[in-house]
């Protein structure tokens, strides 16, 4: 009896945070790293696509693309419309530390969602769509959170640990800003803050908010 796959497109240490989610009776995980395992004729028996490297992403097969296949793609920053033809194509909040959520975050134009949806339900995960804008919400907000956290530090508020715990024990967050900015990566974050940034100078990062990321503690 043929097995329903899903395909994830990326590193073992990216893909393995959402290759921990259960999967149904009679589906199979298709993990590709590498664009020479991008065999059309066994991508098309895919069921979803969960592209977590944008250049496995950018070099799937046209016929992928036209098949209509959900493809979910780790697109923090970018909206849809930017993202290359496929008319398949959602936005999935792939961060590290967020594809093990037990709720998907995604964004994609309203056309583009029964596919995705029909395939989540089938699979049993929840999901949430959020406006298709940079950020998504999380993101936006986690990123804004370590941009005061580094601002504090700069300022000479307090200090790195000393924010990590509060959060944690005060604000009853899962991780303080500079946890989840070490998982995440600083430049992620940076880069999410300076594309904000051009539209509304709140989101504007902290100027030494690299050099504070990168510290050793």
């Amino acid at each position: 009896m043929e097995r329903n796959l899903i395909t994830t497109l990326g590193s073992e240490a990216r893909c393995g945070e959402l290759m921990a989610r259960t999967l149904p009776s009679g589906w199979d995980w298709l993990h590709v790293d590498e664009v020479a395992g991008l065999d059309a004729e066994t991508l098309l028996r895919s069921r979803g696509v969960f592209a977590l490297r944008k250049s496995l992403f950018a070099a799937l097969p046209a016929e992928v693309a036209q098949a209509g296949i959900p493809v979910f793609v780790d697109a923090v920053c970018e909206t849809t419309a930017s993202l290359p033809g496929h008319r398949g194509i959602v936005r999935v909040n792939g961060w590290p530390g967020f594809l093990d959520k037990p709720l998907l975050e995604l964004a994609a134009p309203a056309d583009r969602r029964p596919a995705a949806e029909s395939l989540l339900e089938e699979l049993g995960w929840p999901y949430r769509w959020v406006a298709d804008e940079p950020g998504l919400v999380t993101a936006r907000v986690i990123a804004t959170i370590v941009n005061e956290a580094c601002m504090a530090v700069r300022e000479g508020v307090s200090g790195r640990e000393e924010i990590d715990t509060a959060m944690r024990l005060g604000a009853a967050y899962p991780a303080g800003p500079f946890e989840w900015a070490a998982r995440i990566g600083p430049e992620r974050i940076h880069r999410l803050l300076s594309i904000l940034s051009e539209k509304d100078p709140i989101y504007t990062p902290c100027p030494d908010m690299l050099d504070i990321l990168s510290e050793k503690t």
